[in-house]
């Protein structure tokens, strides 16, 4: 593969930057593979191991599937479309999304790609084959997370009795539902009331893991008096369990860093294989760092900094 992209690219160079983090040992070890990314409009393939790195196209937000052949993006007008690892081949892809909201999801095996973004009605979450042909589009808050190759899990919102007394519209709750892109079909796996609201937190081990936030009047919304508690459960909404307090990675990263980075804004754009590295980019202003966190058990943990830009994958 890596033959192939460097008679395609010829030879550039890409000047490896590491930088000393307070709380965090820093070393040269990363995996061994291929990063796209995005910077100034483009999508940029990088090798970690080489440290060479090539401009590819024009394009937004890619997603590397499952089996590192194809990249789900968006092109220079905002639309859907893929780009063929192996030939070098692009394809854009026919929707009603108009401006993209964030990257691409694919399905575990790589049949299904969920694209999200704002139509000229609502914020929409289409999934398509992973030869462009639509199956099924829903209205979705925040992430949404695949539970199989075949049912997706995301926050829903719904109208609860009365008005509450918060900015996110009258009558407005959240619940946890799930759809089947094969089918169509939306199961509410759980539904807001007055007092309760849901929020999909992610999908491990093919459980669903969910915040529940619990006010005692109508009153606690206005004034953040929530109680929180966290909770997993499997694709039917059963075997309901609680879990310990559920924290984001980006949030765990921050813990690693020196006080000089408190403003920067931390994202997580996931694990490599054995989880043993993780992609983050750490922006202050309009400049984005991608870094790699490796987790090295039992002892300190270690950040790289590699390169300029956004939206990394692998």
């Amino acid at each position: 593969m890596k033959k192939i992209i460097l008679l395609l690219f010829g030879i550039v160079f890409l000047c490896g930057l590491t930088v000393s983090f307070a709380k965090a040992e820093v070393i040269d070890e990363q995996p061994g593979d291929w990063i796209y990314y995005e910077k100034n409009g483009y999508i940029w393939v990088a090798d970690l191991l080489t440290d060479m790195k090539f401009k590819l196209f024009k394009g937004h937000m890619p997603k590397l599937s499952v089996n590192k052949e194809k990249v789900a993006y968006y092109n220079g007008n905002m639309k859907p479309a893929i780009y063929n690892v192996l030939t070098g081949h692009h394809r854009a892809i026919s929707s009603s999304i108009e401006t993209a909201n964030m990257q691409p999801i694919w399905s575990p095996s790589g049949k299904y790609i969920v694209f999200n973004g704002h139509t000229s009605t609502n914020n929409m979450f289409v999934v398509m084959t992973n030869k462009g042909k639509e199956k099924v589009t829903f209205e979705a808050i925040g992430d949404a997370y695949w539970v199989n190759d075949e049912v997706l899990a995301y926050t829903s919102m719904h109208s609860v009795p009365t008005l509450r007394p918060r900015g996110d519209g009258g009558g407005n709750g959240f619940g946890i539902s799930k759809i089947n892109v094969k089918t169509g079909k939306i199961t509410v796996l759980q539904m807001p009331n007055d007092l309760t609201d849901y929020l999909l937190f992610d999908v491990l081990g093919g459980k669903i893991r969910y915040i529940k936030y619990v006010v005692e009047s109508q009153a606690g919304w206005e004034s953040g008096d929530w109680v929180l508690s966290y909770y997993r459960m499997n694709k039917y909404g059963k075997n309901l369990e609680v879990v310990k307090e559920l924290v984001y990675w980006s949030e765990r990263i921050k813990n690693v860093l020196s006080d000089r980075y408190e403003n920067y804004m931390i994202n997580d754009f996931g694990a490599y294989q054995s989880t043993k590295w993780r992609l983050f980019t750490m922006q202050k202003s309009l400049d984005s760092d991608i870094v790699v966190y490796t987790m090295h058990y039992p002892h300190k943990n270690t950040l790289s900094r590699i390169l300029k830009g956004d939206y990394p994958t692998w």
